[in-house]
């Protein structure tokens, strides 16, 4: 640019670690920690030595060298020899610099920023505070597309000099002699930031922070013997929000909460299926949906196990599955083991027979005058009735002609071939896999196995087929349940309530429903979990599978009991959504009314995590539902006032 005839030279300088680039693994320290997983994959002990030397190595070496600018070769001058006769330095720098470069990425909201700085006419060089030399550096920048062929890089290490001292400022100033505009770029509060300041250059901190959650989940895990491992996965979260192009809340709460969550699960099921000889995976629809786009990408390592999706949900299976209409079956259809004592309705039986009270005519509604089974009597009369000759032959004709449309889409989705499957859902009872497997084998096939994240205590027996859990019944709570299969699962698809013949195969059909999710965070979901997948693919030398059993619950834990604020927006967009037509918030922001609500109710309408919204309005963490004044009154009465009430009866009856 010319102005005037003087030759303007503007330069933008960029930070490389945290700033232009990230370690996928997290903290420096985590690099260490990988190398010695390579170098010793099998002694556990030799990795526990070799990781504290390699800690301590830097900081002894610019003790021992008196010197702030290290080169990596200087600080595996303290190398000990005798403790790891197995290595020599030049194959462990080599490794280093090698692991070093294949754990960075691009932070695609600097690259874009870098490529829009080009753009307006500004010269791009980078510099770092690092013991790596120039060419390295420049490689991997190269590689990732940040850097230009002609950019330069300046390194601490090789120009004896260093941003946190301001001098590394000065020698890049000189190099390019004549800067009219210098802004840089950086996540370091004092080297880049206040040191660039006072050198007059124009500096803006970069934020690439872990999350006050993820930060949170770190500080309270130090103890735990898999803490390295769980402070990898943590990196490789950071890393996916930072290196996927767009920026939103939903992500960065898709990469803590759902990834942490799901990714194992799939992990986990793939290796067992290996293990099993399980050649094909279903996932059923909708909950399976995220689930299914996770395996997409783990698949790429089990080419020999082959995905699909299956539209299956209770309603289009329960009817098909129905072959004498005994009590049973559709106890079993149903999860239960009576009617009465979960007081269900006639209506939701008869809908999932499929059945309306005009087709049943009076016969049925002369004598079933009651809406909701209370009594054993009621249920008793109401099988009698169901099972009277007229309506049960209607009911199992309906099921007959359901289910031969069901078999063929069984049939087209490979269920009945001979191979191992397995049936992919996130759990509870375990109906599905029941229903499924019970007109397999009546009409010629094979049992198929289960895999669930989490079960119900009262999950079917293996008869109904074997099943594999990864949480067991630990997460079988409402409020969990609720908000993994709300969020967690969220799925644009509507419910499956039956199947048509279309050219070409068989297709599903999707019950109406008054409300859906948001396109927008599912859509988030998926590339979220898709990307993190991708990026944890090169760490198969890693046996992540004790930090993978706790890491998904510190995240439900730290969502219950609020230890710090998340990302709110995403769950103010969210809904739950009973039957299609029942809608309540998961969290929101809550006005004076709300609140005062919950103080006197311990609830607020239409809103399924009160507390939580609370805390994250006002930053007020509150009693429990439990402990509000209404049932503190009640507790009162039931206590002290009717003891009380009983003794004065007693005294004025003696009277």
């Amino acid at each position: 640019m010319i102005i005037f005839g003087e030759k303007i030279m503007k330069l933008a300088s960029f930070d490389i670690f945290d700033t232009t680039l990230v370690r996928k693994c997290g903290s420096p320290d985590n690099i260490f920690y990988l190398l010695s997983k390579r170098i010793y994959p099998q002694n556990q002990s030799l990795q526990n030595s070799f990781f504290q030397w390699r800690k301590e190595a830097e900081q002894k070496a610019m003790i021992r060298l008196k010197d702030n600018y290290l080169k990596l070769e200087d600080i595996y001058t303290e190398f000990d020899s005798v403790s790891f006769p197995k290595w020599n330095v030049e194959q462990l720098i080599a490794m280093e610099t090698q692991l070093e470069l294949t754990e960075l990425v691009a932070v695609s909201e600097i690259k874009q920023l870098i490529a829009q700085k080009r753009n307006e006419g500004y010269t791009i060089c980078f510099i770092s505070d690092m013991y790596l030399p120039e060419h390295v550096l420049k490689s991997k920048l190269l590689e990732e597309g940040c850097a230009d062929i002609d950019d330069k890089v300046f390194v601490s290490c090789e120009y004896q000099a260093t941003k946190s001292e301001g001098t590394l400022y000065e020698i890049v100033r000189k190099d390019f002699n004549s800067i009219t505009l210098w802004e840089h770029y950086g996540d370091n509060l004092y080297s880049d930031y206040k040191k660039a300041v006072k050198r007059g250059i124009k500096a803006t901190l970069v934020h690439s922070d872990y999350t006050p959650i993820e930060q949170f989940i770190l500080s309270s895990s130090t103890f735990f013997p898999f803490y390295s491992d769980l402070s990898v996965l943590i990196g490789l979260q950071r890393a996916t929000r930072l290196s996927l192009q767009k920026k939103s809340d939903n992500i960065d709460n898709a990469t803590d909460f759902i990834a942490s969550l799901y990714y194992p699960y799939v992990d986990s099921l793939f290796r067992k299926a290996k293990d099993l000889g399980i050649t094909k995976l279903h996932f059923l629809s909708r909950d399976g949906y995220i689930l299914y786009k996770i395996a997409e990408v783990v698949q790429m390592g089990y080419p020999e196990i082959k995905l699909n999706y299956l539209f299956v949900s209770r309603c289009s299976l329960f009817l098909p599955s129905i072959y004498s209409l005994s009590r049973e079956e559709i106890y079993e259809n149903k999860g239960i083991t009576s009617f009465y004592h979960y007081k269900v309705k006639v209506k939701d039986i008869l809908d999932g027979l499929h059945v309306t009270l005009e087709e049943l005519g009076d016969a049925f509604t002369n004598r079933i005058t009651f809406k909701q089974i209370l009594t054993p009597e009621q249920e008793d009369l109401f099988f009698e009735v169901l099972q009277s000759t007229e309506i049960k032959k209607m009911i199992l004709k309906k099921a007959q002609q359901e289910r031969k449309i069901l078999i063929d889409y069984f049939t087209q989705e490979g269920l009945f071939d001979l191979e191992k499957q397995a049936l992919v859902d996130i759990g509870w009872v375990g109906t599905s896999r029941l229903m499924i497997n019970r007109m397999l084998t009546n009409e010629g096939g094979q049992l198929v196995e289960g895999f669930y994240l989490g079960c119900a205590p009262e999950s079917l027996a293996p008869r109904y087929g074997i099943f594999h859990s990864f949480y067991g019944s630990n997460l079988y709570k409402s409020d969990i349940v609720t908000l993994l299969e709300q969020y967690y699962s969220a799925s644009l698809y509507a419910s499956t309530k039956g199947y048509y013949y279309e050219e070409g195969g068989i297709k599903p059909k999707f019950k109406d429903l008054k409300y859906t999710q948001s396109q927008e965070i599912v859509e988030d979901n998926i590339s979220t979990l898709q990307q993190f997948a991708q990026l944890i693919r090169a760490y198969d030398y890693i046996d992540f599978s004790q930090a993978m059993s706790v890491w998904g619950s510190l995240y439900l834990r730290a969502f219950s009991e609020m230890p710090c604020k998340i990302k709110f927006s995403t769950f103010d967009k969210l809904g739950i959504y009973e039957d299609g037509s029942n809608y309540y918030r998961v969290l929101t922001k809550i006005n004076v009314w709300q609140f005062l609500s919950y103080i006197y109710k311990g609830k607020i309408r239409r809103v399924y995590f009160p507390r939580q919204s609370i805390y994250y309005t006002y930053g007020i963490k509150i009693f429990k539902p439990e402990y509000c004044w209404r049932e503190r009154r009640r507790s009162f009465m039931k206590k002290y006032m009717l003891p009380l009430k009983l003794k004065m009866y007693y005294y004025l009856r003696k009277k």
